[in-house]
């Protein structure tokens, strides 16, 4: 049996912490419909089923401060 295990990190040097979620079997469905605030364009959706899921937030490195 193979393990493959996935991350999704979030962040740049404007943020000073990066989110980090890792994982190992996933399904993921990604969706969007119309925006309710006449600013945006769309709503954004994801449904995911997951296991052994971590999550992290961890100081970036790269921050450069306000």
């Amino acid at each position: 049996m193979t393990e493959i295990e996935s991350r999704l990190v979030f962040g740049n040097c404007l943020i000073p912490t990066t989110l980090s979620i890792t994982f190992e079997e996933s399904h993921f469905v990604y969706s969007t419909k119309p925006a309710v605030c006449t600013l945006d364009r769309f709503m954004h959706f994801v449904k995911c089923k997951a296991e052994n899921v971590k999550v992290m937030l961890a100081p970036s490195l790269k921050y450069t401060g306000e």
